[in-house]
């Protein structure tokens, strides 16, 4: 399986995509060292900072492919049902508090 050659035209798409492997995959390293209390203090801050940036790399990236080339009202769609669906999650994590 191989990646269209147009879907690359975009210079950003590339740099996001490249950007994103690299944090995504020492997300999950970093997340396997995590075996104990003292390793939890160590490494939970940076493994969440790792992968939240790496997924945001990717949904990103969909979202501009999708923009891009199927249909740029689809793309506005595909964006603010994620700017919602966190908007949900941020409202039901401050009502535990």
């Amino acid at each position: 399986m191989t990646i269209k050659s147009e879907l690359l035209q975009e210079s950003i798409i590339v740099f996001q995509l490249v950007l994103s492997i690299p944090f995504l995959f020492v997300s999950m390293i970093s997340n396997s060292k995590i075996v104990d209390s003292d390793s939890f203090t160590k490494y939970y801050f940076f493994t969440r900072i790792t992968n939240a940036v790496g997924i945001s790399l990717v949904c990103n990236t969909i979202g501009l492919l999708i923009g891009f080339y199927i249909l740029y009202s689809a793309g506005i769609i595909f964006f603010l049902f994620i700017i919602l669906l966190l908007c949900g999650l941020t409202l039901i994590d401050f009502n535990k508090r």
